[in-house]
């Protein structure tokens, strides 16, 4: 007991009923020394109130790509016209590591077939496996090939896409190449035109070359 006031209390509550067991208060009094105090429990601390999440802003969503339309955004590089390569002596195997990579795109160059005897056979086995072209046409030199030339030329190519404008032709040693090169664009894209082709435009390797060239976007569908 605390107190004595607490001690008359409780003897008084143990008198009382006491007297109705038929126990003296001095038993009662003894007994209750073996119980244990029952502790009050801890008092529950309300949670936190939820702070709503803000709204989210319309232009910072943006759209998931699906993986079959990430797999059709790659392509690999290749040589199929350079003769003393694995990509032409070695074509169906190149060709079925293409396909194992799962990679339906590829960027070549558009040649002739006495470059390589077998390059016409080697883009039929594309087209076959369901790998499509990028055909990049030959340099301007002396003025490039026509679109008379060019257009019988992409009828052997079953598994070309696009056509694109020469490769990195400022550094091809022509001291006139913006001028040439800006004089050819036309032609490259009247034949992609014609053929049902859309038109990438001219790779280049250096930035003061794109300032050089000036601007030709009439001239492509799509910057390269």
């Amino acid at each position: 007991m605390k107190n004595w006031s607490e001690a008359i209390v409780f003897s008084c509550i143990l008198a009382t009923l006491g007297c109705g067991s038929g126990m003296s208060t001095t038993a009662l009094l003894a007994a209750s020394s073996s119980f244990n105090p029952v502790t009050a429990p801890a008092p529950v601390t309300p949670a936190p109130p939820v702070t709503p999440a803000p709204p989210v802003d319309p232009s910072q969503l943006h759209q998931s790509t699906s993986a079959s339309g990430f797999i059709d955004s790659v392509g690999v590089n290749t040589h199929f016209s350079y003769t003393d390569t694995a990509y032409y002596l070695q074509s169906p195997a190149v060709i079925q590591a293409i396909k194992l990579l799962n990679v339906r795109h590829i960027r070549d160059g558009l040649a002739y077939s006495w470059v390589a005897p077998n390059l016409y056979s080697i883009h039929a086995q594309l087209e076959a496996a369901g790998i499509h072209a990028d055909l990049v046409v030959p340099n301007p030199n002396s003025g490039g090939p026509s679109v008379q030339q060019m257009q019988p030329l992409l009828q052997n190519y079953p598994d070309a896409e696009n056509v694109e404008d020469p490769n990195e032709y400022d550094q091809a040693g022509d001291p006139n190449w913006s001028t040439d090169l800006k004089n050819y664009l036309p032609t490259v894209f009247s034949l992609g035109h014609n053929s049902g082709f859309p038109v990438f435009g001219p790779s280049l390797t250096q930035s003061a070359s794109y300032s050089q060239l000036g601007n030709v976007a009439s001239t492509m569908d799509f910057n390269n």
